[in-house]
């Protein structure tokens, strides 16, 4: 069963792939951390609701919040 930490990860995924680019940066690790906790999730210009919807549960900061695999099964997102 795959677990928060994968759900993030997966989220990641889906995000670079849309945007060519990680959805927290900075110049060193350590940035890059504090970008994730402290940052809120930004979006270009045009992309879906459903992509948005998508990428907050999946890159959700509390990990109890994040979508499971049963929620991502029924997301629009994968069924537009």
């Amino acid at each position: 069963m795959p677990k928060p930490n994968d759900i993030w990860g997966l989220g990641v995924c889906i995000y670079t792939y849309l945007f060519e680019t990680l959805p927290f940066n900075g110049e060193s690790d350590i940035e890059v951390q504090i970008a994730t906790k402290n940052n809120p999730l930004e979006f270009k210009e045009g992309i879906s609701e459903e992509a948005k919807d998508l990428l907050n549960n999946l890159l959700n900061k509390d990990p109890l919040k994040r979508y499971t695999v049963s929620q991502l099964k029924s997301c629009k997102w994968f069924t537009v």
